[in-house]
């Protein structure tokens, strides 16, 4: 990844290489079951442009790319390509909490046929709590197209959060 900032204009250009590998799980009734054909490498790409309005408040404008590729799909292929735009801002919200909202669209087309693209909204929402300099709290909530692992499907649209302790 890279940060160019200048004045009050920041771009955040990320790549990022994904890969997931499965291995064979023993069977309850004694044999095996093939879990390889979930291995993937998933490659994302995100270009974001902010400009702050004050020192406590920016915009931006972010798209993103992305396409995965199964190593062992039988039965055809489980690829698929996607991207999503967004519009968000970042925010301070008090000395020690901070905050990121971003809504968008995305969508995620899939080689197999048969396999219907998924489309939707996109939005992430985020805000971390500092209550000391060693401990980090976020939270996150998020609209998102995820892999399903299941053969003989694409994904589906995720909604959820998440509670972190750093």
């Amino acid at each position: 990844g890279a940060t160019i900032e200048q004045a009050n204009t920041r771009i955040i250009l990320r790549a990022d290489v994904i890969d997931l590998r499965f291995r064979d799980t023993p069977a309850r009734d004694g044999g095996t079951l093939f879990t390889r054909d979930r291995d993937r490498t998933r490659y994302q790409a995100l270009v974001r442009v902010e400009r702050a309005l004050s020192p406590a408040v920016s915009i931006y404008g972010a798209a993103s790319l992305n396409k995965v590729d199964f190593r062992l799909a039988p039965g055809g292929t489980r690829d698929s390509k996607g991207y999503g735009v967004y519009l968000g801002s970042s925010f301070q919200v008090t000395d020690l909490m901070r905050g990121d909202v971003r809504v968008g669209y995305i969508r995620q087309d899939f080689d197999r046929a048969g396999i219907r693209p998924l489309s939707g909204l996109g939005a992430l929402g985020k805000l971390v709590y500092f209550p000391t300099r060693l401990w980090t709290l976020t939270a996150t909530a998020e609209s998102s197209i995820q892999d399903s692992g299941v053969p003989g499907t694409g994904g589906f649209l995720h909604r959820g959060g998440s509670l972190r302790s750093d």
